[in-house]
Protein backbone atom coordinates (compact mmCIF):
# COMPACT_ATOMS: atom_id res chain seq x y z
CA UNK A 1 0.00 0.00 0.00
CA UNK A 2 1.59 3.26 -1.08
CA UNK A 3 1.68 6.09 1.59
CA UNK A 4 -1.18 8.69 1.81
CA UNK A 5 0.84 11.49 2.74
CA UNK A 6 0.43 14.49 1.44
CA UNK A 7 3.74 16.06 -0.45
CA UNK A 8 3.99 19.68 0.76
CA UNK A 9 5.34 22.43 -0.96
CA UNK A 10 7.71 24.91 0.90
CA UNK A 11 9.49 27.79 -0.86
CA UNK A 12 13.32 28.16 -0.32
CA UNK A 13 15.12 30.99 -2.27
CA UNK A 14 11.75 31.73 -3.98
CA UNK A 15 11.33 28.79 -5.81
CA UNK A 16 8.23 25.74 -4.54
CA UNK A 17 10.31 22.67 -4.00
CA UNK A 18 8.28 19.20 -2.59
CA UNK A 19 9.59 18.49 0.26
CA UNK A 20 10.19 14.88 1.33
CA UNK A 21 6.74 12.57 2.18
CA UNK A 22 7.23 11.65 5.56
CA UNK A 23 7.37 7.86 6.40
CA UNK A 24 3.94 6.55 6.99
CA UNK A 25 2.91 3.95 10.07
CA UNK A 26 -0.25 2.50 10.82
CA UNK A 27 -0.08 1.47 14.31
CA UNK A 28 -2.63 -0.97 16.25
CA UNK A 29 -2.31 -0.87 19.54
CA UNK A 30 -4.74 -1.21 22.70
CA UNK A 31 -3.19 1.69 24.83
CA UNK A 32 -6.27 3.81 25.69
CA UNK A 33 -6.16 4.84 29.83
CA UNK A 34 -4.57 8.25 30.45
CA UNK A 35 -1.28 7.37 31.19
CA UNK A 36 -1.27 4.77 28.60
CA UNK A 37 -2.29 7.68 26.00
CA UNK A 38 0.59 9.64 27.17
CA UNK A 39 2.83 6.81 26.85
CA UNK A 40 1.85 6.62 23.30
CA UNK A 41 2.63 10.03 22.50
CA UNK A 42 5.83 9.65 23.61
CA UNK A 43 6.67 7.40 21.15
CA UNK A 44 3.98 9.00 18.24
CA UNK A 45 6.26 12.40 18.91
CA UNK A 46 9.55 10.64 18.55
CA UNK A 47 8.76 9.12 15.66
CA UNK A 48 7.46 12.03 13.85
CA UNK A 49 10.38 14.16 15.29
CA UNK A 50 12.50 11.38 13.65
CA UNK A 51 10.90 12.29 10.16
CA UNK A 52 8.04 9.58 10.63
CA UNK A 53 4.05 10.14 10.09
CA UNK A 54 2.31 8.14 13.33
CA UNK A 55 -1.28 7.40 12.13
CA UNK A 56 -2.90 5.80 15.91
CA UNK A 57 -5.46 3.22 15.97
CA UNK A 58 -6.48 2.59 19.28
CA UNK A 59 -8.33 -0.43 20.08
CA UNK A 60 -10.21 -0.49 23.39
CA UNK A 61 -9.75 -3.20 25.71
CA UNK A 62 -6.98 -3.49 28.41
CA UNK A 63 -6.11 -7.56 27.96
CA UNK A 64 -5.59 -6.62 23.97
CA UNK A 65 -7.64 -9.10 22.41
CA UNK A 66 -10.02 -6.56 20.76
CA UNK A 67 -6.94 -5.18 19.00
CA UNK A 68 -4.97 -8.28 18.05
CA UNK A 69 -8.13 -9.12 16.51
CA UNK A 70 -8.75 -6.13 14.47
CA UNK A 71 -5.28 -6.56 13.25
CA UNK A 72 -5.32 -9.98 11.88
CA UNK A 73 -8.16 -9.38 10.38
CA UNK A 74 -7.04 -6.71 8.51
CA UNK A 75 -3.83 -8.82 6.95
CA UNK A 76 -6.12 -11.75 5.98
CA UNK A 77 -8.39 -8.75 4.50
CA UNK A 78 -5.20 -7.29 2.63
CA UNK A 79 -5.12 -4.26 4.01
CA UNK A 80 -2.72 -5.00 7.06
CA UNK A 81 -1.74 -1.91 9.24
CA UNK A 82 2.17 -0.98 9.22
CA UNK A 83 2.76 -2.24 13.08
CA UNK A 84 0.63 -3.83 15.21
CA UNK A 85 1.16 -4.62 19.23
CA UNK A 86 1.48 -7.77 21.04
CA UNK A 87 2.74 -8.96 24.71
CA UNK A 88 5.92 -11.44 24.74
CA UNK A 89 5.03 -15.09 24.90
CA UNK A 90 3.11 -17.39 22.54
CA UNK A 91 0.65 -15.16 21.06
CA UNK A 92 3.00 -14.97 17.97
CA UNK A 93 3.11 -18.60 17.16
CA UNK A 94 0.18 -18.51 14.68
CA UNK A 95 0.67 -15.53 13.05
CA UNK A 96 4.46 -16.37 12.15
CA UNK A 97 3.04 -19.41 11.03
CA UNK A 98 0.89 -18.15 8.50
CA UNK A 99 3.92 -15.18 7.39
CA UNK A 100 2.02 -12.09 8.60
CA UNK A 101 5.19 -10.78 10.23
CA UNK A 102 8.13 -9.63 8.81
CA UNK A 103 11.27 -10.91 10.01
CA UNK A 104 13.44 -7.88 11.44
CA UNK A 105 16.70 -10.70 12.55
CA UNK A 106 19.18 -7.85 10.15
CA UNK A 107 17.62 -5.14 12.42
CA UNK A 108 18.24 -6.62 15.46
CA UNK A 109 21.81 -7.56 14.73
CA UNK A 110 22.54 -4.04 13.47
CA UNK A 111 21.11 -2.54 17.19
CA UNK A 112 23.31 -5.27 19.07
CA UNK A 113 19.96 -6.84 20.71
CA UNK A 114 21.33 -10.14 21.93
CA UNK A 115 23.94 -8.03 24.11
CA UNK A 116 21.07 -5.14 24.93
CA UNK A 117 18.29 -7.34 26.11
CA UNK A 118 17.41 -9.76 28.54
CA UNK A 119 17.70 -13.18 27.40
CA UNK A 120 14.12 -14.41 27.75
CA UNK A 121 12.62 -11.26 26.32
CA UNK A 122 14.67 -11.97 23.01
CA UNK A 123 13.70 -15.68 23.44
CA UNK A 124 10.24 -14.63 23.23
CA UNK A 125 10.85 -12.40 20.23
CA UNK A 126 12.46 -15.30 18.56
CA UNK A 127 11.18 -18.25 16.73
CA UNK A 128 13.55 -20.54 15.22
CA UNK A 129 16.28 -18.50 14.55
CA UNK A 130 14.35 -15.30 13.61
CA UNK A 131 13.43 -11.88 15.43
CA UNK A 132 9.78 -10.90 14.57
CA UNK A 133 9.21 -8.87 17.62
CA UNK A 134 10.09 -5.24 18.96
CA UNK A 135 10.46 -5.20 22.53
CA UNK A 136 9.38 -1.88 24.13
CA UNK A 137 9.48 -2.62 27.79
CA UNK A 138 9.19 -4.71 30.63
CA UNK A 139 6.40 -4.74 32.97
CA UNK A 140 5.98 -6.38 36.28
CA UNK A 141 2.85 -7.78 36.26
CA UNK A 142 2.14 -8.96 40.00
CA UNK A 143 2.04 -5.87 41.94
CA UNK A 144 -0.14 -4.18 44.84
CA UNK A 145 -0.53 -0.23 44.97
CA UNK A 146 -1.25 1.10 47.93
CA UNK A 147 -3.03 4.45 49.12
CA UNK A 148 -0.45 5.62 52.35
CA UNK A 149 -3.71 8.20 53.29
CA UNK A 150 -6.03 5.52 53.21
CA UNK A 151 -3.85 3.10 55.81
CA UNK A 152 -3.13 6.33 57.47
CA UNK A 153 -6.51 6.87 58.02
CA UNK A 154 -7.38 3.61 59.04
CA UNK A 155 -3.80 3.74 61.61
CA UNK A 156 -2.55 0.91 59.29
CA UNK A 157 1.10 0.81 57.25
CA UNK A 158 1.25 -1.69 54.00
CA UNK A 159 1.30 -4.72 55.66
CA UNK A 160 4.75 -6.84 55.74
CA UNK A 161 3.28 -9.97 56.38
CA UNK A 162 0.38 -12.31 55.01
CA UNK A 163 -0.50 -12.84 58.93
CA UNK A 164 -0.58 -9.02 59.01
CA UNK A 165 -2.77 -8.64 55.64
CA UNK A 166 -6.50 -9.78 56.50
CA UNK A 167 -6.24 -7.43 59.88
CA UNK A 168 -5.16 -4.64 57.59
CA UNK A 169 -7.90 -4.82 55.24
CA UNK A 170 -10.24 -5.32 58.51
CA UNK A 171 -9.07 -2.09 59.43
CA UNK A 172 -9.56 -0.20 56.11
CA UNK A 173 -13.53 -2.00 55.75
CA UNK A 174 -13.45 -0.53 59.84
CA UNK A 175 -12.60 2.96 58.29
CA UNK A 176 -15.39 3.23 55.80
CA UNK A 177 -12.65 2.26 52.76
CA UNK A 178 -13.33 -0.45 50.08
CA UNK A 179 -10.47 -2.29 51.47
CA UNK A 180 -9.33 -3.86 47.51
CA UNK A 181 -10.13 -2.01 44.87
CA UNK A 182 -11.58 -4.63 41.95
CA UNK A 183 -12.70 -4.60 38.60
CA UNK A 184 -15.25 -6.55 36.64
CA UNK A 185 -12.62 -8.29 33.99
CA UNK A 186 -11.83 -11.65 34.18
CA UNK A 187 -8.03 -10.66 33.47
CA UNK A 188 -7.74 -8.29 36.30
CA UNK A 189 -9.02 -11.38 38.72
CA UNK A 190 -5.92 -13.38 37.58
CA UNK A 191 -3.39 -10.29 38.24
CA UNK A 192 -4.82 -10.75 42.17
CA UNK A 193 -4.36 -14.41 41.88
CA UNK A 194 -0.66 -14.78 40.08
CA UNK A 195 0.11 -12.08 43.17
CA UNK A 196 -1.43 -14.27 45.87
CA UNK A 197 0.38 -17.22 43.50
CA UNK A 198 3.80 -15.57 43.33
CA UNK A 199 3.68 -14.07 47.02
CA UNK A 200 2.42 -16.94 49.10
CA UNK A 201 3.79 -20.12 46.53
CA UNK A 202 6.88 -18.24 45.90
CA UNK A 203 8.47 -18.91 42.57
CA UNK A 204 8.90 -22.24 42.43
CA UNK A 205 5.47 -23.11 42.97
CA UNK A 206 4.73 -20.59 40.24
CA UNK A 207 7.00 -21.96 38.08
CA UNK A 208 5.47 -25.62 38.66
CA UNK A 209 2.20 -24.63 37.52
CA UNK A 210 2.88 -22.11 34.78
CA UNK A 211 5.71 -23.72 33.50
CA UNK A 212 6.04 -27.03 34.18
CA UNK A 213 2.73 -27.83 34.24
CA UNK A 214 2.89 -30.22 37.38
CA UNK A 215 -0.63 -31.47 38.13
CA UNK A 216 0.55 -32.59 41.73
CA UNK A 217 1.55 -28.91 42.69
CA UNK A 218 -1.56 -28.12 42.03
CA UNK A 219 -3.49 -30.87 44.16
CA UNK A 220 -0.76 -30.30 46.39
CA UNK A 221 -2.22 -28.29 50.02
CA UNK A 222 -0.17 -25.55 49.12
CA UNK A 223 -2.55 -24.48 46.03
CA UNK A 224 -5.64 -25.00 48.29
CA UNK A 225 -4.50 -22.20 50.37
CA UNK A 226 -3.74 -20.20 47.51
CA UNK A 227 -7.39 -20.75 46.52
CA UNK A 228 -9.05 -20.30 49.92
CA UNK A 229 -7.13 -16.79 49.78
CA UNK A 230 -8.63 -15.36 46.75
CA UNK A 231 -12.16 -16.53 48.16
CA UNK A 232 -11.48 -14.95 51.30
CA UNK A 233 -10.05 -11.80 49.52
CA UNK A 234 -13.76 -11.53 48.09
CA UNK A 235 -15.05 -10.33 50.85
CA UNK A 236 -13.35 -7.35 50.55
CA UNK A 237 -14.34 -5.78 47.28
CA UNK A 238 -17.33 -3.68 47.20
CA UNK A 239 -20.81 -3.94 44.85
CA UNK A 240 -19.05 -1.36 42.07
CA UNK A 241 -16.45 -3.86 41.43
CA UNK A 242 -18.63 -5.53 38.48
CA UNK A 243 -18.95 -1.73 36.56
CA UNK A 244 -15.22 -0.42 37.03
CA UNK A 245 -12.41 -1.35 34.38
CA UNK A 246 -8.87 -1.85 35.97
CA UNK A 247 -8.24 2.19 35.30
CA UNK A 248 -11.09 3.02 37.28
CA UNK A 249 -10.25 0.98 40.31
CA UNK A 250 -6.60 2.51 40.29
CA UNK A 251 -8.20 5.94 40.27
CA UNK A 252 -9.85 4.37 43.98
CA UNK A 253 -6.48 4.04 45.07
CA UNK A 254 -5.54 7.90 43.72
CA UNK A 255 -8.88 9.56 45.23
CA UNK A 256 -7.79 7.49 48.50
CA UNK A 257 -11.57 5.74 48.48
CA UNK A 258 -9.73 2.49 48.55
CA UNK A 259 -7.06 0.40 50.29
CA UNK A 260 -5.04 -1.11 47.39
CA UNK A 261 -5.23 -2.64 43.97
CA UNK A 262 -3.47 -5.48 42.68
CA UNK A 263 -2.11 -4.69 38.73
CA UNK A 264 0.58 -4.90 36.97
CA UNK A 265 3.04 -1.54 37.03
CA UNK A 266 1.01 -0.17 34.07
CA UNK A 267 -1.05 1.60 37.39
CA UNK A 268 1.78 3.21 38.54
CA UNK A 269 1.77 5.11 34.93
CA UNK A 270 -1.99 6.12 36.31
CA UNK A 271 -0.82 7.15 39.69
CA UNK A 272 2.16 9.37 38.03
CA UNK A 273 0.01 10.60 35.11
CA UNK A 274 -2.22 12.14 38.14
CA UNK A 275 0.75 14.10 39.90
CA UNK A 276 1.36 11.15 42.42
CA UNK A 277 4.61 10.98 44.39
CA UNK A 278 5.88 7.06 44.59
CA UNK A 279 6.25 6.13 48.53
CA UNK A 280 4.90 9.41 49.33
CA UNK A 281 1.04 9.67 47.80
CA UNK A 282 1.27 5.30 47.23
CA UNK A 283 3.39 2.81 48.57
CA UNK A 284 4.03 0.01 45.45
CA UNK A 285 5.32 -3.70 45.92
CA UNK A 286 5.41 -6.85 43.93
CA UNK A 287 5.07 -9.18 46.88
CA UNK A 288 3.58 -10.05 50.82
CA UNK A 289 6.16 -11.45 53.10
CA UNK A 290 9.51 -13.21 52.38
CA UNK A 291 9.25 -14.06 48.66
CA UNK A 292 11.31 -12.43 46.53
CA UNK A 293 9.77 -13.28 42.93
CA UNK A 294 9.28 -10.80 40.19
CA UNK A 295 6.76 -11.51 37.70
CA UNK A 296 7.42 -10.21 34.41
CA UNK A 297 6.04 -9.46 30.58
CA UNK A 298 5.16 -6.70 28.82
CA UNK A 299 4.94 -5.39 25.35
CA UNK A 300 6.05 -5.44 22.12
CA UNK A 301 5.23 -4.62 18.60
CA UNK A 302 5.27 -6.62 15.17
CA UNK A 303 5.93 -4.73 11.44
CA UNK A 304 3.77 -6.68 9.42
CA UNK A 305 5.23 -8.31 5.90
CA UNK A 306 5.25 -6.11 3.26
CA UNK A 307 6.71 -5.86 -0.50
CA UNK A 308 6.05 -2.07 -0.38
CA UNK A 309 9.49 -0.04 -0.24
CA UNK A 310 7.70 2.59 1.79
CA UNK A 311 6.17 0.49 4.41
CA UNK A 312 9.07 -1.18 4.75
CA UNK A 313 11.14 2.12 5.20
CA UNK A 314 8.55 3.24 7.75
CA UNK A 315 8.91 0.38 9.85
CA UNK A 316 12.83 0.80 9.74
CA UNK A 317 12.19 4.29 11.33
CA UNK A 318 9.59 2.86 13.65
CA UNK A 319 11.95 -0.42 15.13
CA UNK A 320 14.89 2.26 15.34
CA UNK A 321 12.91 5.26 17.29
CA UNK A 322 11.61 2.49 19.88
CA UNK A 323 14.92 1.05 20.39
CA UNK A 324 16.75 4.23 21.20
CA UNK A 325 18.06 4.97 24.63
CA UNK A 326 16.15 7.89 24.90
CA UNK A 327 12.98 7.06 23.87
CA UNK A 328 13.48 3.95 25.85
CA UNK A 329 13.69 5.87 29.39
CA UNK A 330 11.19 8.52 28.20
CA UNK A 331 8.59 5.95 27.33
CA UNK A 332 9.01 3.75 30.53
CA UNK A 333 9.08 6.40 32.66
CA UNK A 334 5.84 7.33 31.49
CA UNK A 335 4.20 3.88 31.42
CA UNK A 336 4.90 2.74 34.49
CA UNK A 337 7.48 -0.39 33.51
CA UNK A 338 11.38 -0.43 32.86
CA UNK A 339 13.38 -0.24 29.79
CA UNK A 340 14.42 -3.38 27.91
CA UNK A 341 17.82 -1.99 26.98
CA UNK A 342 20.60 -2.61 29.55
CA UNK A 343 22.67 0.28 28.56
CA UNK A 344 20.28 3.08 29.64
CA UNK A 345 20.71 4.94 32.62
CA UNK A 346 18.15 3.80 35.06
CA UNK A 347 18.56 6.32 37.86
CA UNK A 348 16.40 8.42 36.13
CA UNK A 349 13.42 5.85 36.53
CA UNK A 350 10.92 6.29 40.11
CA UNK A 351 11.25 4.57 43.29
CA UNK A 352 8.95 1.95 42.02
CA UNK A 353 10.84 1.07 39.30
CA UNK A 354 14.17 0.90 41.27
CA UNK A 355 12.45 -1.94 43.07
CA UNK A 356 11.88 -3.75 39.78
CA UNK A 357 15.24 -2.92 38.93
CA UNK A 358 17.10 -4.75 41.62
CA UNK A 359 14.51 -7.72 41.80
CA UNK A 360 15.05 -8.71 38.05
CA UNK A 361 19.38 -8.15 38.81
CA UNK A 362 18.96 -11.82 40.30
CA UNK A 363 17.92 -14.38 37.97
CA UNK A 364 15.99 -16.41 40.70
CA UNK A 365 13.90 -13.62 41.13
CA UNK A 366 12.73 -13.58 37.37
CA UNK A 367 9.33 -15.27 36.58
CA UNK A 368 8.15 -14.89 32.84
CA UNK A 369 4.54 -14.49 33.14
CA UNK A 370 1.81 -17.32 31.56
CA UNK A 371 2.06 -16.14 28.46
CA UNK A 372 5.46 -17.19 27.49
CA UNK A 373 4.70 -20.66 28.36
CA UNK A 374 1.03 -21.00 28.01
CA UNK A 375 -1.44 -20.64 24.92
CA UNK A 376 -4.02 -18.35 24.56
CA UNK A 377 -6.90 -20.96 25.10
CA UNK A 378 -5.26 -22.22 28.46
CA UNK A 379 -4.54 -18.85 29.84
CA UNK A 380 -8.41 -18.18 28.68
CA UNK A 381 -9.66 -20.99 30.26
CA UNK A 382 -8.09 -20.57 33.43
CA UNK A 383 -9.47 -16.58 33.26
CA UNK A 384 -12.94 -18.03 32.67
CA UNK A 385 -12.09 -20.46 35.56
CA UNK A 386 -11.08 -17.41 38.31
CA UNK A 387 -13.89 -15.27 36.56
CA UNK A 388 -16.74 -18.16 38.22
CA UNK A 389 -15.09 -18.88 41.23
CA UNK A 390 -15.11 -15.16 41.86
CA UNK A 391 -18.60 -14.74 41.39
CA UNK A 392 -19.70 -17.99 42.45
CA UNK A 393 -21.56 -17.62 45.66
CA UNK A 394 -20.71 -20.39 47.01
CA UNK A 395 -17.95 -21.25 45.52
CA UNK A 396 -15.75 -25.01 46.08
CA UNK A 397 -11.94 -25.13 46.52
CA UNK A 398 -12.07 -28.63 45.19
CA UNK A 399 -13.70 -28.03 41.61
CA UNK A 400 -11.78 -25.27 41.13
CA UNK A 401 -8.79 -27.44 42.07
CA UNK A 402 -9.79 -30.51 39.34
CA UNK A 403 -10.78 -28.15 36.83
CA UNK A 404 -7.47 -26.22 37.10
CA UNK A 405 -5.94 -29.22 37.08
CA UNK A 406 -7.13 -29.85 33.42
CA UNK A 407 -6.73 -27.01 32.00
CA UNK A 408 -2.51 -27.02 32.99
CA UNK A 409 -2.40 -31.09 31.55
CA UNK A 410 -4.03 -30.10 28.31
CA UNK A 411 -1.29 -27.96 27.38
Amino acid sequence: MKSLSLIMMVGIVGLGLPAAAAERAEVIHWWTSGSESAAVRVLADAFNNAGGDWIDNAVAGGGGANARSLGINRIVGGNPPTVMQFNYGRQLDEIIEHGYVRDISDLAAQGNWNELVPDALMDSITVDGKVYGIPVNMHGQTWSWWSLPALEKAGVEVPASWDAFFPTLDKLKAAGIIPVAVSRDAWTIDSIWRFIVISKGGTDLFRKIYVDHDVSSVNSPEFRELVETLIRLRDYSDPGASARNWNDSTALIINDTAGVQFMGDWAKGEFLNAGEVPMQDFACTPVIGGNQGYVYGGDMFVVTASEDPEQLSAQNLFVETLMSKQVQIDFNRVKGSIPVRSDVDTAQLDACAQIAIDLVKNPDNQVGDQPFYNSSDTIGAIRDLLGALWSDPNPSVDTFTQNFAQIIAAE
